[in-house]
Order: C-alpha cells, then structure tokens, then sequence
C-alpha cells in the first residue's frame, strides 16, 4: 500500500477546444494524483471552448472519478492562457499547485510526482519542459527572451509546474497582474528548478484567437521581463551611427543626412520602450478575468 502524501495539492489545467486531448488527460492525471495524494482538487479553466470538451470531461469525472473533486471555470470570452490561468490560482486552495498549460500527455505521469518530490528539496518551483522545442516559432521566442534575461532567468517551453503556496503569495506581492507567470516565477527570489525530458514533437495547435493572444502576450513578456528590444535598438543605433560617420567622411551629404535620421529615431525609440519597460515593472495593470460561470462537479 502507497504511503501518500498528506499535502492538499490543486490542480489547475487549461483547455480550449481540446476533446481530442481531454479524456486521456483527465483518466491519466487524476488517477496519478489520487494515488499519491489523500487531499487534493482539480480546478478546469474552460477558455470559451465552443466544441464538446467540457461535456467529455464531466462525463469522464461522473463515470469514473465522481468522488474527486472538480471545479470548472468558464470565461466569458477568449482570453490568453495567462489571463485564464489566472482565474483558476485565485480559486485554488492547495499547499502546492500544479498548473497545466498543456494537456498532451508527451511524457509518463510519473514525471508530477518527480517534480513534487523535487520541490520538496527546497525548490518553491519546479518546471516540467521537453528538451526539444515544438516548432521554429517557438524556438526563436525563447532564443530572443533568453537572450534578454539572466543567466538564472531563463525560461522554456514547459508542459506544466508545480508551486508552492509561498511561490504564490510571493509572486502576489510582486505584482498584480501575471503576465507571463513564468516569467514572474523565475524573478520572485525563490529558488526554482526545472526537470527535462525526452518529448515527442506533437503539440496541440491553436486557433486563431488563441494566436492571436499568444503573440500579444509573448511581445508585452519580452517588453515588461527582458531587454532583447533594448539590446537589439543599441546594436542598431551603434549600425546607424558608424554608416553616418562613414558617409561624413565620404562627404555623401543625401546618405548622411538619411543615416542621421534613422539614428536619432532608433535612439529616441531606445528612450522610450526603456521608459515603458520601467513604467511597466512599477506599476503592472490590474488582473482581469471575466467568468461567466463557475460551476462544481461533485457526486
């Protein structure tokens, strides 16, 4: 007989349109959870599915796991995974939480429970990413942020993580807002660690307001978190500035004049995304989530 674990654990997990991914997910995770833990919740942020997703999910809970508990979270309208996970912390009540962002299963269940054990090492997060990228796209993303980032500030595609209730309230001190909670939970001053594994290259692909929330989320992270742009904007300006004293010499008056232009513009722009990005860390907007409903599914 296992010994389980005496912490209550919340389970977060985002879906969108998922009723391909939803039924493997759930059986798998819930079993795992309920087979090492006496307390826990799962928690379903339901980002405005529109397809039979939740339908699949309750019926999976009433047929197989009704005496788990099961809160879903409806949004009111599409919003990014961020914004709607948000919704989802602020319900949950566990000593630790593991947040699922994505629900592919391209790894063995066992891996939440390693990443539990791992962060009661000391580890107040713990990160579970693949050790390859899943597209292109992805990869140069995280090639720029990282570039703009401390060495221990890194970030990587993840599947999911785990916190604990002091990595939360700490991250709740810090700023109102998680615009990328990642990000955040890698600068709260905690001590973090992050577990890869061989992964496969399926991935789940997003419609098109999810794109489109994802690449404003992903610019507003390189913006408030790193200084990739601010890097990039001084390569440039240094660029522009050579080509001026280059065409000066060349007494190229049309030219000089152009890269003189563009230099003072790249500088000026300098100023100012430097004054938005510190704007932005002392004040972050304020958290917003429109829930429509929230519903709990218990026997």
């Amino acid at each position: 007989m296992i010994n389980k674990e005496k912490s209550f654990v919340s389970v977060v997990f985002y879906v969108r349109n998922f009723e391909l991914y939803i039924e493997k997910f759930i059986s798998s995770v819930m079993k795992v959870i309920g087979e090492n833990f006496e307390h826990y919740e799962f928690i379903c942020v339901n980002n405005d599915s529109t397809d039979k997703t939740i339908d699949i999910l309750k019926k999976v809970h009433n047929e197989k796991f009704s005496d788990v508990s099961l809160n879903i979270i409806s949004l009111s309208y599409c919003k990014s995974i961020e914004e709607a996970m948000a919704s989802g912390l602020d319900l949950a009540i566990g000593d630790f939480v593991y947040e699922f962002e994505s629900i592919i299963l391209d790894y063995e269940t066992n891996l939440i429970i390693e990443a539990y054990k791992k962060s009661l090492e000391g580890n107040d997060v713990v990160f579970v990413s693949p050790n390859k990228k899943a597209t292109i796209i992805q990869k140069i993303y995280y090639n720029i942020y990282n570039f703009g980032v401390k060495k221990d500030q890194k970030i990587y595609p993840e599947r999911f993580k785990i916190f604990s209730r002091r990595a939360i309230n700490r991250v709740g001190k810090m700023s109102k807002y998680f615009s990328n909670n990642t990000s955040v939970l890698n600068t709260c001053g905690l001590d973090n660690s992050t577990i890869f594994y061989n992964a496969s290259k399926k991935y789940i692909k997003y419609d098109k307001e999810e794109k489109r929330e994802r690449i404003s989320k992903g610019l507003e992270s390189l913006l408030i978190h790193t200084y990739s742009i601010q890097y990039f904007l001084i390569v440039m300006s240094f660029i522009f500035f050579l080509a001026t004293v280059m065409t000066l010499f060349l007494k190229n008056t049309t030219l000089f004049a152009c890269f003189f232009i563009c230099f003072i513009c790249v500088i000026l722009t300098l100023l100012l995304v430097q004054y938005i990005h510190t704007l932005l860390n002392m004040t972050f907007k304020n958290k917003v989530h429109l829930i429509k409903n929230i519903e709990k599914v218990i026997k």
